[in-house]
């Protein structure tokens, strides 16, 4: 949720493909690969296995030093664990440990902040597009984000009392001794405290891919995109899903001809409700088309329809009329390539981004990339 977020993540998320903490794996890997499992860490004689919080059960390819980290949890406590690795041969490769915790409800989470937190005396930071939120013994209070950015010591967010500054870097609770891939300062007026801190972590795993990706356009902005917390777009059959573009249908008068679609849910708002953002095979070579709906009493509201959308889209960190802006990569189609900003008016994001104007560095990054197929790949639910 700052400037230059992405030179920053290079090296605290795509360059971690080459740091697991204490689970150091020396070799980088595409991204196209990766997952992030989440779930409970079982040992089997001398392995180890992941049951997700899907209730699908992951088995793990460890070093040594993995292990090693995994032993300073006793097996009866059963820890959560959080762990970004690469498909190899049926087995998830860990590439980096974001969070161990023991006896943790960390399936019943759904982290979509930047978050830190610390103890002596305890205290927990969430940063909001516009402001830090802290919780401590004295109570809540909100704090006005006046600046942001990268530092040599890492991503800092400043505020009129607080600054909140988060490093790569292995970390422990004290009360627990969960484990954390990144440290945490927060300084207040009264004085420096030291703690942890998690980042928002992608969708629920899948199975790896059967065939490689094609690769990306070849700007320079694609390697930094992909090394962001990747949230990768589901094909899975959804209700919701399907009932909110038969209503978008049924509104605009068209007959749906078996389109596929991916989606997503994500809160760009902040209300604590998810939107959803529905990329429809409508495709050329300036991209495809995506729908964004909110969601109202139980039902999607159509907000949208922008079409020339290329993978990845990018949650920006800025904000307009209480909705994040979305940046996104525009290319083909006689289009100037560049990245632009989708910015909501008050009722809609634009529908053509190719007019917007393009963007010069450093880009206002939040750290979260919503990811899409080729649907050229054969993906995507078809809709009847």
């Amino acid at each position: 949720m700052l400037p230059q977020l992405p030179r920053l993540l290079l090296s605290l998320n795509a360059a971690l493909v080459i740091f697991a903490s204490s689970a150091l794996a020396t070799e980088t890997v595409s991204s196209d690969n990766q997952t992030l499992v989440r779930g409970i860490l079982v040992e089997q004689g001398s392995d180890f296995v992941v049951k997700g919080c899907d209730e699908q059960r992951y088995s793990l390819a460890l070093t040594l030093q993995d292990k090693q980290l995994l032993a300073e949890f006793p097996r009866f406590t059963r820890p959560y664990v959080e762990v970004q690795g690469v498909w190899q041969e049926q087995q998830l490769s860990a590439l980096r440990w974001q969070h161990i915790a023991p006896e943790s409800r960390g399936c019943q989470q759904q982290r979509t902040r930047i978050t830190a937190m610390g103890n002596e005396p305890g205290w927990r930071v969430t940063v909001d597009p516009s402001q830090l939120r802290l919780t401590s013994i004295n109570g809540e209070a909100s704090d006005a984000l006046l600046d942001q950015g990268v530092s040599q010591q890492g991503m800092y967010w400043r505020g009129q009392q607080y600054q909140l500054q988060i490093s790569q870097g292995a970390c422990r609770g004290t009360m627990d001794g969960a484990y954390f891939a990144y440290q945490a300062t927060l300084q207040t007026p009264e004085r420096e405290l030291n703690g942890c801190a998690l980042l928002p972590f992608a969708t629920e795993p899948q199975a790896p891919a059967t065939a490689s990706l094609p690769s990306q356009p070849a700007l320079p902005v694609q390697a930094e995109a992909d090394s962001l917390t990747t949230l990768d777009a589901s094909s899975a059959a959804n209700p919701k899903v399907e009932a909110a573009l038969q209503r978008y249908f049924e509104l605009h008068r068209t007959t749906p001809k078996g389109e596929r679609y991916q989606w997503w849910e994500y809160d760009l708002n902040g209300n604590g409700v998810a939107e959803l953002l529905v990329y429809v095979n409508w495709c050329g070579s300036g991209g495809c088309t995506l729908l964004t709906f909110e969601q109202q009493d139980g039902h999607h509201r159509f907000v949208s329809r922008t079409t020339l959308v290329h993978s990845p889209l990018i949650i920006s960190a800025n904000s307009h009329n209480g909705w994040q802006d979305l940046l996104l990569q525009v290319s083909g189609g006689g289009a100037n390539p560049g990245i632009v900003a989708l910015r909501y008016d008050g009722f809609s994001y634009p529908l053509n981004p190719s007019i917007q104007p393009r963007l010069s560095q450093p880009f206002p990054y939040s750290g979260v990339s919503l990811r899409a197929q080729p649907f050229a790949q054969g993906v995507g639910q078809r809709l009847y």
